[in-house]
């Protein structure tokens, strides 16, 4: 099998590396990217694993936005250096790749990083490639050099008789007839095997039942992260979305067993209040209603537009069959966070405004309608800074929006405050 390059990258910084990825493959090499190289109905989860795995080199793709977000890319990295503990000692294997001046994480902080948005950034990475990839056919050469070194170099001259000429002439006609025989046999082998009648139309009886027959695959529960979850049952997943109605009497999601450690176990902690809850017999309706939602999020949207709206229709639906539900302001809260993400995935001002106004209403809403909770203080707050946000700033900017204005620390400090399904019995 061909080595590849595995390009680890943040759906932000989806075009650089894009245009990395065809300029490596003009120049002869195999880069791995998912957009490139997923195929339609393939488990993506378990692919990418795979192709950091069976991966010659992971180049990690580093910017402003990939070293903040939460996402993906953050467990893609957890693979590679899974994978990098098993490499053998000194050879290059991750190679981090700064796409913009931004902080390099600690955790890759020990491997030499490089500049691609220099003048002669893509030099330096091909040559790191170069090296990578050289180190296995140095040792060789160098091993055939150590063993010729201990042959003595001593010359012998012998005189040549009539019986060796005799020799050398047998010799050449059995190679002679030994390379025809070979040839033939070689022709005959191939020739029945790209066309043997009987099996060629027997095997298009068999690829036509195989067509029908769908492959069975061992697909993973879903695995939750904070305020996303990986759901890996595709057909399932797609058939409650469908109904967008969750199942009260569901039992628990068993759990999956990730090849990760540190931040990637971290994930399946974060679920088990949900499934605590989905399982209690004391949970009420709308509170088991409200957890399953929550266990349905996509782990990483990568702007996919229709999937985070699908979210937002299911904490909609939430509210209108349960409007007298202690748990209305987190599902509010959690469409005005929907919402937010949004803000980067839409290219037109225009688009980008209606949705800020619309999280401008939402946090609106929870402070005047419990104006009577301690909560709605803090949703006050939280529009009083988007509308500031709003006069001083030309372009909205989700990244500026958090880390400038502080709106996620408010929104998580709103979360903390609300009533949530989790932890309330």
């Amino acid at each position: 099998m061909t080595s590849h390059i595995f390009l680890c990258h943040s759906s932000a910084d989806k075009a650089k590396v894009r245009e990395l990825y065809h300029r490596l493959k003009k120049d002869g090499y195999y880069p791995w990217l998912d957009e490139e190289d997923l195929l339609p109905g393939q488990d993506w989860q378990y692919e990418i694993r795979k192709a950091v795995r069976s991966s010659s080199i992971v180049i990690v793709c580093l910017s402003r936005d990939s070293v903040n977000k939460r996402g993906y890319v953050q467990k893609e990295i957890c693979f590679a250096l899974d994978a990098a503990e098993e490499q053998p000692e000194g050879k290059i294997f991750i190679i981090p790749v700064r796409l913009e001046d931004c902080e390099v994480p600690a955790r890759l902080s020990r491997w030499h990083w490089m500049n691609l948005y220099e003048a002669n950034g893509y030099q330096r990475l091909i040559k790191a490639i170069e090296n990578a990839q050289c180190d296995s056919i140095k040792k060789v050469k160098n091993l055939e050099k150590t063993e010729s070194d201990f042959k003595p170099n001593i010359n012998f001259k012998r005189v040549e008789t009539n019986t060796d000429k005799a020799n050398k002439i047998f010799i050449s006609k059995n190679k002679i007839v030994i390379t025809f025989f070979v040839i033939v046999a070689t022709f005959v082998f191939f020739y029945y095997k790209l066309y043997p009648a009987e099996v060629k139309n027997g095997n298009q009886n068999t690829t036509q039942q195989d067509a029908s027959i769908p492959k069975k695959e061992n697909n993973p529960a879903s695995v939750v992260k904070e305020n996303k979850v990986v759901t890996a049952d595709a057909a399932d997943q797609k058939q409650k979305i469908k109904d967008t109605q969750p199942d009260n009497n569901s039992t628990s999601i068993e759990k999956v067993d990730q090849e990760c450690t540190g931040e990637c176990a971290q994930m399946e902690e974060a679920a088990k209040p949900y499934r605590a809850v989905i399982n209690n017999k004391k949970s009420g309706d709308d509170q088991k209603y409200i957890a399953n939602i929550y266990l349905q999020s996509p782990y990483e949207y990568e702007c996919e537009i229709s999937s985070v709206n699908e979210q937002i229709g299911r904490y909609e639906l939430f509210i209108k069959k349960f409007p007298k539900s202690k748990f209305i302001p987190e599902a509010l809260a959690q469409i005005a966070w929907f919402n937010m993400y949004l803000f980067d995935c839409y290219e037109k001002d225009s688009d980008k405004r209606h949705l800020f106004e619309k999280v401008k209403s939402i946090y609106k809403k929870i402070s005047t309608e419990y104006s009577s909770r301690s909560y709605a203080v803090i949703a006050g707050n939280i529009f009083n800074i988007l509308s500031d946000y709003e006069k001083k700033e030309k372009n909205i900017e989700l990244f500026k929006i958090n880390h400038e204005y502080k709106v996620d620390e408010n929104h998580e400090f709103l979360l903390k405050n609300i009533p949530l399904c989790t932890n309330t019995p």
